[in-house]
């Protein structure tokens, strides 16, 4: 059975205003806009920036964030986004996020070719300027990266997109 038209222009809308989402961190990122970054998360929203570099809450992703003065400028390009409800107020995203950072102290690059996997909810308040959606989790792993330095132990600066029918990247809903 086919959906009505209604909940086909619904599904429409909400696949417009979750894509819009993702592209506005980028754009946020991009800026340097720390408070707007941050807004697009939900109240209890999650970064995993991988191995075990977890962000919880605002006062966390803010300092996660305000890490961007660090750079001269960013460019986030996102491609590939496909998002699968899960419900009318849930779904899962995956998109594929190439970014340069050009370093502030010393000008040099850094490429990261990666994977977002989000889980977006539908937010529940009246206010008309929040975004219709926001992320309660992003996680980050990466295909490729060059001019990066991992922090001491580690063999790259963000965690491998898994492969080969390993970890399924995509987050649950229950995490």
């Amino acid at each position: 059975m086919s959906a009505s038209p209604s909940a086909l222009a619904t599904r429409l809308a909400d696949e417009a205003a979750i894509t819009r989402v993702l592209y506005d961190y980028c754009d946020h990122v991009d800026a340097n806009r720390t408070d707007a970054i941050v807004a697009l998360f939900s109240d209890d929203g999650v970064f995993d920036f991988g191995y075990g570099r977890i962000f919880s809450g605002a006062a966390e992703l803010s300092r996660l964030f305000r890490g961007l003065a660090s750079y001269e400028a960013t460019s986030h390009h996102l491609s590939n986004v496909v998002i699968d409800f899960e419900g009318p107020d849930l779904a899962h995203c995956r998109s594929h996020v190439y970014a340069f950072h050009q370093r502030a102290d010393r000008g040099s690059p850094m490429h990261l070719w990666g994977r977002y996997a989000d889980i977006v909810v539908r937010r529940r308040d009246d206010d008309p300027a929040s975004p219709a959606w926001v992320i309660r989790q992003r996680r980050l792993r990466a295909a490729a990266e060059s001019g990066t330095e991992p922090e001491a132990g580690l063999l790259t600066r963000w965690e491998p997109i898994p492969r080969n029918g390993r970890d399924d990247p995509q987050p649950s809903a229950q995490s």
